[in-house]
C-alpha cells in the first residue's frame, strides 16, 4: 500500500511538471484549473488502474505449482463503475505443486491454501483433504506436515461438491 501511495504521488508530480511545461510552451495560455484538473485526472486514473490490475499483478507473482482456484469480482458504491466492470478484489489459490499424499490413508492429501484480499492480510492454511469422502480439515499452525495419524471423525468438515480447493486437489486423485 505504501508503494502504491508513493507511485501515485510520483505520478501526480509528473503530470504537474508536464502541465507546467505545457503552460510555458504555450505562452501561459492554459487556464488556471488545468494544473489541479490534470493532477486529479491522473490520481483517479492511477487509482482505477491499480484496482483493476491488482488481481493480475498478484496472481502473476505466485510460485510455480500454486494455482488460482477461484476469484471473486463485484462492485461497490464508492466505485460505481465497478457495477458495470466488476473488480476482482479477492481470490483463493492452492499449492497443488507441493501437495503431499497421506502415508497411510488412501485418497487423503495435504496442501497449503491461500486466501488473498485486496486491502487485507493474506491467510495461509494447511489443509488435509479426503477426496473420496469429500471432506477436509484445517491443521493447526505449525502442525507436522504430513501428519501420520488420521484425525478423529468429528474433526472433519464436509465440503460442498463445487468447492474449488477440493476440485483442484482431487483432480489427479
Amino acid at each position: 500500500m505504501l508503494l502504491e501511495f508513493i507511485a501515485m504521488v510520483a505520478a501526480a508530480f509528473g503530470v504537474a511538471g508536464l502541465v507546467l511545461l505545457l503552460n510555458r510552451v504555450t505562452g501561459r495560455r492554459l487556464p488556471k484549473w488545468a494544473l489541479p484538473a490534470g493532477i486529479a485526472a491522473v490520481l483517479l486514473g492511477f487509482a482505477i488502474w491499480s484496482e483493476y490490475s491488482w488481481f493480475g499483478r498478484v496472481s502473476a507473482t505466485l510460485d510455480p505449482g500454486v494455482e488460482v482456484v477461484s476469484s471473486y469480482a463485484g462492485g461497490a458504491p464508492w466505485r460505481p463503475w465497478s457495477y458495470v466492470f466488476p473488480v476482482t478484489d479477492r481470490f483463493v489459490a492452492a499449492d497443488t505443486g507441493r501437495m503431499v499424499r497421506h502415508a497411510t490413508a488412501e485418497g487423503q492429501l495435504f496442501l497449503n491454501a491461500y486466501w488473498f484480499q485486496r486491502w487485507g492480510r493474506t491467510r495461509v492454511a494447511t489443509l488435509m483433504i479426503d477426496c473420496a469422502g469429500r471432506r477436509g480439515i484445517e491443521l493447526p499452525p505449525g502442525a507436522p506436515y504430513p501428519v501420520e495419524a488420521v484425525p478423529a471423525e468429528s474433526d472433519w468438515r464436509p465440503l460442498p461438491p463445487d468447492d474449488p480447493i477440493l476440485a483442484a486437489a482431487c483432480k489427479e486423485a
